[in-house]
């Protein structure tokens, strides 16, 4: 049973919802947007460059997916730590923020995009023993720079929980223009080389378009330089003269430095431990069946966009109520939001699980059939992530980022010996169910964390019409199964639909005859939300 709330915790928890409701439909939108162009991408690339060539552009882009977090130190954390909590009249101490940790991100990424650039031959002839992918880790080496400045520059602008920037930047420009260009590179015939530049250009241009947006979010003014905001630890008083007004401290390059390394490591080791099978997939398997698997992780990859949406906006409340001791509201926006990953995320795991050859033949092709059973665990081990939400941001911004750093080094080291020992025993199968099973150790072991340490639980008795909607989804599954379905794309969109439909419409049922009240707030809310978005001028 849920705890019966007071009249005023009633309007600050409406307040929560509906900033984690609209927040969030900016968010999925634009992710479900984005996501579909950069399966669209994929789409063309596995017809169009085949399992080998394909498998090899797939490797490069994992290579540069880690780069491009690597590069930023961090930063997409610091931003959001120490600039959430300001007012947000204060936009001279959010530019301060804002502006060092670009700096530090342009300088990082710049050296990294040199050295994978310089060390290309080495890395594609010597660590994966494929010289053929050299041209393509040339290619991407020069898109670090973009990927990190657009990541940061994203959190940036979602410290002050509008959306709409980094919606359309993240997932709007630099997917569609991906796939445009994509489009583009296939009419002209182009090869591995023509494919990578597609994917930078598109970074290119996302990046350039979240730094015009952040000048417009946050404006200069004539008064607005570094020395009219304090700086934590460097403040010199006796050359300032006294001010009028308190300034807002500035966190000094090492307080910056200090929190974003570590929370840097804990996304690079998760990132790791999530892509560590791709990378000795590709290591250790020939390029055709690293096509297969990855064209499996696109698939899983939706679990993720759904949980991305809801932590976007959650980070920076997570930070704010920490802050202020609002543990009660925090608690009630990590139910409902976790509630809702689920919900969205539910009917594609029971297909990915129980007709995943049906999905990746429609979708892929008759080849990229192999990769069903790795489909399956990697499908599993990415819904317990959703179920138990935003478990990483609430260690990493209520100053658990240590201990979270272990536990992320901990599921790095136990993924790659599972997949070291499996890979050659059973395939791209054993890379699977490896990652599968740390994916889940790591984001239980947290959840645990998190209900110790700060007393939040995501789960409670409201998920019975999430649960319920399910088994009816499974029984739609049997039924199709039991009487056939279209082979081909036909077939893969035929049960998709079914199962979707069949959950969507049960779980609407329930809530319109057992309606939570959250539930009216984030339809409402999102409702509203969608249409009043704007992007400031």
């Amino acid at each position: 049973m849920t705890r019966p709330i007071s009249p005023p915790e009633a309007d600050q928890n409406g307040h929560d919802v509906e900033r984690l409701a609209g927040g969030a439909a900016v968010q999925l939108a634009g992710k479900m947007i984005g996501r579909a162009a950069a399966l669209g991408v994929h789409l063309l690339l596995t017809r169009a460059l085949g399992p080998q060539d394909y498998g090899l552009y797939a490797l490069g882009w994992t290579v540069f997916t880690l780069l491009g977090l690597l590069a930023t130190l961090g930063m997409e954390h610091a931003v959001v730590r120490f600039a959430s909590p300001l007012e947000s009249e204060d936009v001279t101490g959010r530019r301060a923020v804002v502006r060092r940790s670009m700096a530090v991100t342009a300088v990082s990424s710049a050296t990294m995009a040199v050295a994978l650039y310089l060390a290309a031959p080495g890395v594609a002839a010597g660590v994966f023993s494929k010289p053929a992918l050299e041209p393509a880790l040339r290619v991407f080496a020069v898109g670090v720079f973009f990927a990190a400045l657009l990541r940061v520059g994203a959190a940036a602008s979602r410290v002050s929980q509008r959306m709409a920037i980094s919606t359309l930047t993240e997932d709007f420009i630099q997917p569609v223009t991906h796939l445009s260009l994509a489009i583009g590179v296939i009419l002209a015939e182009g090869e591995l080389r023509g494919a990578a530049a597609a994917g930078v250009v598109s970074f290119a241009l996302a990046a350039l378009g979240v730094e015009l947006f952040l000048r417009r979010l946050y404006p200069a003014d004539t008064a607005d330089t570094v020395d009219t905001v304090d700086t934590v630890d460097t403040v010199d008083t006796a050359r300032r003269p006294a001010p009028t007004h308190h300034p807002t401290p500035l966190p000094s390059w090492r307080l910056l430095l200090a929190f974003s390394l570590p929370a840097s490591m804990t996304g690079i080791l998760g990132l790791l431990s999530m892509i560590i099978d791709r990378l000795l997939v590709g290591g250790l398997r020939p390029a055709e069946e690293m096509g297969y698997y990855n064209a499996a992780s696109q698939i899983s990859f939706f679990f993720v966009v759904v949980l991305t949406a809801f932590n976007a906006i959650f980070a920076p409340m997570i930070a704010d109520l920490y802050h202020r001791g609002e543990h009660r509201r925090l608690a009630d926006i990590y139910r409902v939001g976790t509630k809702w990953g689920l919900y969205l995320t539910a009917p594609l795991f029971l297909t990915s699980v129980l007709t995943p050859g049906v999905i990746l033949t429609g979708l892929f092709g008759t080849p990229y059939v192999a990769g069903g059973p790795a489909l399956a665990w990697l499908a599993t081990g990415q819904m317990i992530n959703v179920a138990t939400g935003a478990v990483g941001f609430l260690l990493i911004m209520s100053g658990q980022q240590n201990r979270w750093l272990l536990l992320a080094a901990g599921a790095l080291t136990a993924n790659t010996l599972l997949n070291l020992w499996w890979i050659p025993r059973f395939g791209i199968v054993g890379a699977a169910a490896a990652t599968a099973l740390v994916t889940a150790a790591l984001f239980l072991t947290g959840l645990v964390i998190v209900r110790r340490s700060i007393r939040l639980w995501p789960w409670d008795g409201r998920l019975w019409k999430g649960a319920a909607a399910a088994l009816v989804a499974v029984g739609a599954i049997l039924l199709a199964q039991r009487w056939g379905t279209p082979a081909g794309p036909l077939g893969a969109f035929a049960i998709l639909a079914l199962v979707h439909g069949a959950f969507a419409l049960t779980l609407a049922l329930l809530t319109w005859l057992r309606p939570d009240e959250e539930d009216r707030h984030v339809v409402r809310l999102a409702r509203r939300r969608l249409r009043k978005t704007t992007i400031p001028r």
